[in-house]
């Protein structure tokens, strides 16, 4: 089981590119980083890697299980999808979804680690800061 007992929270830091990691259960780690907008870079495709705009995040950053009344805007989707259709429209089981660390905003989810990112909060080209967050030692 890979259970999050407590909600993680990310201090707010500030320093470009010095890597911050974050013990989220017996099995992962959550490496973040901020990075100075680097033009033409390109964006990682990798499932356990995303960017996200730095300059978007309203509140403190945590890591945690679902919670009633999470939600994500999701590409196509006019306004916001319930994290708990996500997961019934992707049909994970029910006995997962407790296990599926998710980065959030106040109750904005930003990423549901290993599946979907928020749309609002996508690097463009008006981004200036990168926050690079990164799943390791995933097992299934």
């Amino acid at each position: 089981e890979v259970k999050i007992t407590d909600i993680i929270l990310i201090d707010n830091f500030k320093e470009i590119g010095k890597d911050k990691f974050l013990q989220v259960n017996r099995l992962n780690t959550i490496r973040l980083c901020i990075k100075n907008n680097i033009k033409d870079a390109i964006i990682p495709k990798n499932i356990y890697t995303k960017w996200f705009d730095y300059d978007r995040i309203k509140t403190a950053l945590s890591i945690r299980n679902r919670k009633q009344g999470d939600y994500i805007r999701l590409k196509g989707i006019k306004g916001r999808k319930k994290l708990k259709d996500f997961f019934v429209d992707n049909k994970i089981p029910r006995e997962d979804r407790d296990n599926i660390p998710l980065l959030v905003d106040g109750s904005e989810v930003i990423w549901i680690i290993g599946y979907r990112i928020n749309e609002s909060y996508k690097v463009s080209e008006k981004t200036e800061k990168i926050l690079e967050v990164e799943l390791l030692d995933r097992r299934k």
